[in-house]
């Protein structure tokens, strides 16, 4: 008998500028969320990432090792003050 395969979902972050990044994954958005913030602070941006995915068995680092998918939160930093935008990019289908 084969191991049933089980699906992991997590969420992706990411507090990406032109001279520092940030970013990382974790098992809640919340968490996600809370790790983007404190990521925009130090590489001095005003826009983070929160993104679903599912974790790809024997994938490669971070950033390429998930399936994205298209659901999640994009933050906009106002000083101390973070505002958190919900969207959904659906997948498009191969040509």
């Amino acid at each position: 008998m084969g191991m049933a395969m089980r699906m992991v979902t997590v969420w992706l972050w990411d507090a990406d500028g032109p001279a520092h990044s940030a970013s990382g994954v974790t098992d809640h958005d919340g968490t996600a969320k809370d790790a983007a913030r404190q990521g925009m602070i130090p590489t001095g941006v005003d826009t983070a990432t929160v993104e679903q995915a599912t974790h790809l068995a024997g994938g490669g680092w971070m950033r390429s090792g998930y399936h994205r998918t298209g659901t999640g939160w994009t933050a906009e930093r106002h000083g101390s003050r973070v505002r958190w935008t919900r969207f959904h990019r659906p997948e498009r289908a191969a040509s």
